[in-house]
């Protein structure tokens, strides 16, 4: 059974349609467990999970959280835990500020660099500011991903506000890294009817994010995801995921049998945590509780980035 029938059937899932949509790795209803901790056993300590295919590929790492009232992110990269891929790797850092996170604040609280998104490398030699920054950017250079997504958020959507970077790609100058921005912006702008809402293509990441200095000190493929805020969380936490998904698409990971060059629509999108769950529940009749509880979303405003 496809995904696009699959979500169709949705509400009308019986207990044998449970698990034979594309042979996932996981039962809808489990959970990865976290194959590890940055900064464990102190108040910045937050999980991450790789997720392997079943033949070598590329290494791809995918960060949400970084602001901790950019909630979409992270609870895309959350969900994005659960996909079954085909080839290569997964290595998600879905809640990487859990601080920020757990106040709703763009800023870490009670620290000196409370930015994250301002610590890390801006020159060769440099050393990244704060403990939480130290250890993210360690985990980068012990995974050496071969392309590095970090999910966010922007108050205002980009065409309608030059002043923010909601709904935007940005991406480091270079004909690579722009082709494939290029893909994310089209696959998730196909789907979007006001042209003044449409995703726009930016460069560069500011200096100091992880983004951009991943790419200039260590040569990573890299690039900042931006939604909007002022959308419905569904929208956007959809459009976190369809980009990545495209991403993955191409570079051949994902399971699904879409032609080669193909843009993806949602229902291409792999199941997620918070899918496989309804799903079981449609099967089982159980009322359990959701699979991955995650803060409300908070109304502070922010700027992106």
């Amino acid at each position: 059974m496809s995904l696009r029938a699959t979500r169709r059937l949705r509400p009308f899932l019986i207990p044998a349609l449970i698990g034979l949509a594309t042979a996932p790795a996981l039962a809808f209803d489990a959970v990865p467990t976290a194959s590890g901790a940055v900064l464990a056993g102190t108040r910045w300590s937050t999980d991450y999970f790789v997720v392997d295919g079943v033949s070598a590929g590329p290494t791809v790492m995918i960060v949400g959280g970084v602001h901790g009232d950019e909630i979409a992110g992270a609870r895309a990269a959350s969900d994005i835990r659960c996909w079954s891929i085909a080839r290569g790797r997964l290595v998600i850092l879905p809640r990487v500020n859990v601080p920020a996170l757990g106040k709703g604040s763009r800023l870490a609280p009670d620290t000196t660099h409370s930015d994250l998104n301002r610590n890390f490398p801006r020159h060769a030699g440099d050393a990244p500011r704060g403990a939480l920054a130290r250890a993210l950017w360690a985990a980068v250079e012990a995974t050496k991903p071969d392309v590095l997504l970090d999910l966010h958020e922007g108050f205002d959507f980009h065409k309608q506000n030059r002043r923010s970077v909601g709904s935007s790609v940005l991406f480091y100058p270079s004909r690579a890294n722009e082709e494939r921005a290029r893909r994310l912006t089209s696959a998730v702008n196909a789907g979007i009817t006001e042209r003044n809402k449409r995703f726009s293509l930016l460069r560069p990441p500011v200096t100091g994010s992880l983004a951009r200095s991943a790419y200039e000190r260590l040569g990573v493929v890299s690039m900042i995801l931006e939604t909007t805020k002022i959308q419905p969380l569904h929208v956007r936490v959809g459009q976190h995921h369809l980009m990545v998904a495209q991403l993955l698409h191409d570079l051949g990971m994902l399971r699904h049998k879409a032609p080669a060059g193909e843009l993806l629509s949602p229902d291409d999108v792999p199941l997620g945590c918070a899918e496989r769950h309804e799903l079981a529940k449609a099967g089982s009749g159980t009322g359990a509780a959701p699979v991955d509880a995650t803060p409300p979303e908070d109304p502070t405003a922010q700027t992106g980035q």
